[in-house]
């Protein structure tokens, strides 16, 4: 066999890849990095795992990207010897993904992976806002559509429900978590009671990132600082913060878990499901840790509503979700019952420490959201 027919264990840096090549048991020296008297592997070994992981982008003839660039930026593959000649690494991979495949079939089932390449597009993240609004309207739009789609819409939630299992964490009772609620009302002399910092009525309770209209959820905090700042609280604010207890044992989707498999070759099906999920998640949890803005529509809202209504149909008790101020957490139980203040302190609010930088001359004024689209020029 000849050397440029393998690879070795100091070509990667994947861990899976590693111990598939110490498994394989064979020694030899390596032309690819130069290693010599080392683990090898024959390229044909490795050609499906490759073309596993090279069936989540797709050709693209007016792109910039190498498959090699790719793999790398997503997975970090490759040693840094291998990474450091972009040449080197191109042709490595090049001879991966074309190893083990008859040259008929070279040419006609599998594409040129010497040009360049880009990502597949995320189709759950792009349909989940369609199949959402279509879920909480009764809007037929979706089962209208091909099969394809209809099939997918009716299979997600069974699909998502194995992976909610896998999220899920349990709170007990007793259990402390925040919550603040700010004193507008200056003429106002009463203090809040306890029972005011539960949820709002049905009557008062506002769309928002987990709940409907007119359906009240219980948002908490991990710690007070947490509390106060999702608030929104300014310079001299009066903010009732309540300790609230968990009063049953719940259990919640934890969305700050779930990432991307550490290793693209773990030799599982639905490689592109979980990646799909990851950033489907990691958008969703985005969305749930913004505030709530006076002037957003409702519209923005069916994302996280659907997902957490999932979430609820499942049988968990609510979801934990990222602050967007990068030192806690949230959750939302669905059920206000499940949690009872306990301790109210009455605060008022010193100093707000504003970070900030000045926008560049293209840097966009808000970030772009994946559901913008939905109102035109009307976000302009």
């Amino acid at each position: 066999m000849n050397n440029s027919d393998v690879a070795c264990i100091n070509c990667f840096k994947d861990k899976i890849l590693r111990e598939e090549i110490i498994s394989f048991n064979k020694k030899g020296d390596c032309q690819w990095c130069g290693s010599q008297d080392v683990n090898v592997i024959p390229l044909y070994e490795l050609g499906k795992l490759f073309r596993d992981v090279a069936s989540l982008y797709k050709q693209n003839d007016n792109g910039i990207d190498t498959i090699s660039f790719l793999f790398q930026d997503g997975w970090d593959i490759f040693s840094d010897k291998i990474e450091n000649d972009p040449e080197l690494m191109q042709d490595l991979t090049v001879s991966i993904l074309k190893s083990g495949i008859p040259q008929k079939e070279l040419f006609t089932d599998y594409p040129d992976y010497g040009e360049s390449f880009q990502r597949q597009e995320p189709q759950l993240l792009e349909h989940w806002h369609e199949i959402a609004e279509a879920f909480l309207t009764g809007n037929n739009l979706i089962k209208e559509t091909e099969t394809s789609k209809v099939d997918f819409y009716n299979d997600l939630p069974g699909l998502l429900e194995v992976v909610f299992d896998d999220l899920a964490v349990s709170y007990e009772p007793g259990d402390i978590f925040y919550r603040a609620r700010i004193h507008k009302d200056r003429y106002r002399t009463e203090l809040f009671s306890l029972a005011e910092l539960g949820a709002p009525p049905p009557e008062k309770a506002e769309a928002g990132r987990a709940n409907l209209k007119n359906k009240p959820v219980l948002y908490l905090a991990n710690n007070d600082k947490i509390a106060i700042y999702e608030v929104r609280a300014w310079k001299g604010t009066a903010v009732a913060l309540a300790k609230v207890r968990v009063k049953q044992r719940v259990s919640v989707v934890n969305l700050l878990d779930y990432k991307l498999p550490e290793s693209p070759f773990f030799k599982e099906e639905y490689l592109a499901w979980k990646v799909q999920l990851a950033e489907l998640f990691y958008r969703l949890a985005e969305e749930l840790s913004m505030p709530v803005m006076k002037h957003e529509q409702e519209q923005l809202y069916q994302s996280t509503q659907y997902l957490c209504e999932l979430i609820r149909k499942a049988g968990y008790h609510g979801v934990k979700y990222p602050s967007s101020s990068d030192f806690g957490h949230n959750i939302v139980l669905f059920n206000p019952e499940h949690a009872e203040p306990i301790d109210l302190t009455y605060i008022k609010i010193d100093d707000i420490d504003h970070i900030y930088h000045e926008l560049k001359e293209f840097e966009p004024v808000y970030d772009e959201g994946p559901y913008d689209y939905l109102f035109g020029n009307s976000l302009n």
